[in-house]
């Protein structure tokens, strides 16, 4: 097997679920002619994921740090996004609560990975 062990990260494949798991949503607003607001929400949410994997091909705690504080702040966007469509009407309380956990869970992830070691 290949040695990309962020693969295997609980971190890692929080984000990636989330992120498989909104798609339904992107799709949901292309349909409705949302474009922008969905490639928005495409965008930041691929960014959560792809920051964790840059950062853990860095040698130094300060550039693994920062790419783990640039995938916050894009989790942070995912997280108003959400709260956004809700507001639209494009999403249900119970879809937007489980949504936000799951965010949550990942930023307490993200949070104990810069305060530890990789």
């Amino acid at each position: 097997m290949f040695g990309f062990n962020f693969l295997q990260y609980p971190v890692y494949l929080s984000a990636k679920d989330l992120c498989l798991s909104l798609d339904g949503l992107c799709i949901k607003l292309k349909s409705e002619n949302n474009f922008v607001y969905s490639d928005q929400l495409s965008r930041a949410k691929l960014s959560v994921v792809l920051n964790i994997a840059e950062g853990f091909s860095r040698y130094t705690k300060p550039d693994f740090n920062r790419f783990m504080s640039i995938a916050t702040g894009s989790l942070y966007e995912v997280i108003a996004c959400i709260d956004i469509f809700f507001e639209f009407g494009h999403l249900k309380s119970e879809e937007r609560d489980c949504l936000l956990q799951r965010a949550q869970e990942i930023i307490k992830q993200l949070s104990a990975l810069r305060k530890g070691t990789k």
